[in-house]
């Protein structure tokens, strides 16, 4: 099991406003299917913890982020790291 930190920064001069939600999830098969990862809040901060896959491989990892104004972004990293 893994720890994964996400932060939320907004671009320099970008209007600011508090996130309504983020949501993270969990892809062993190079984003063909994903599954939902618990995330908890700690002040600027947000953690989920991922279990590993039990064989070699990579894990992909994709965040989404909606901000009080309906602002919404999603990011995608495949294969964000590998599996021994």
């Amino acid at each position: 099991m893994i720890r994964v930190p996400v932060r939320i920064e907004r671009n320099p001069g970008a209007a600011r406003s508090g996130v309504r939600s983020l949501t993270l999830e969990v892809s062993t098969d190079d984003g063909a299917t994903w599954q939902p990862l618990p995330v908890k809040r700690r002040g600027a901060t947000w953690t989920a913890q991922v279990t590993n896959p039990g064989s070699p491989g990579a894990v992909s990892l994709r965040g989404t982020a909606v901000d009080r104004a309906g602002n919404k972004v999603v990011q995608t990293v495949i294969r964000a790291y590998g599996i021994g």
